[in-house]
C-alpha cells in the first residue's frame, strides 16, 4: 500500500508542477483571467480525459488545447512494456506536453 500511496503523490507533484510551470508562462503573456464566456481558446493542463470533460461544456466553435502533464515516455513503453501503467496518457488528444508548451505560447502572437 505505501508503494501505491508514493506513486499517486508522485504523480500529483508532477501534476501540479506542470499546471504551474504552464501558468507562469501564461501569466507572462498580457491577457486578463476572466470566466469561461466567449473565449477563443480553452487550455487544459492534465490529460486526455480533462480535456474531454472540457470539451462538454464548450461550445463547438472554441478551441481547446490539452498540455498533457505526465505523458508516458517512449523509453518507458520499450523498458515497461509487460507493466505500463494505465492510468497515465499516452499522448492521443493532448497536443502538447510541457516541454513543448512554452514553445506553444512564445510563438502565438495572442493567447
Amino acid at each position: 500500500m505505501d508503494s501505491v500511496m508514493y506513486a499517486v503523490t508522485g504523480r500529483n507533484k508532477v501534476h501540479r508542477d506542470a499546471t504551474h510551470f504552464c501558468q507562469a508562462i501564461l501569466q507572462k503573456k498580457s491577457f486578463e483571467w476572466k470566466a469561461l464566456m466567449h473565449k477563443d481558446l480553452v487550455i487544459t493542463v492534465d490529460g486526455d480525459g480533462t480535456l474531454l470533460q472540457a470539451s462538454h461544456f464548450l461550445d463547438d466553435k472554441v478551441s481547446v488545447l490539452g498540455v498533457n502533464s505526465d505523458p508516458t515516455q517512449i523509453n518507458e513503453v520499450e523498458h515497461f512494456s509487460s507493466e505500463l501503467d494505465a492510468t497515465r496518457s499516452t499522448h492521443q488528444l493532448c497536443d502538447e506536453t510541457v516541454e513543448s508548451f512554452k514553445e506553444f505560447a512564445r510563438t502565438r502572437k495572442k493567447i
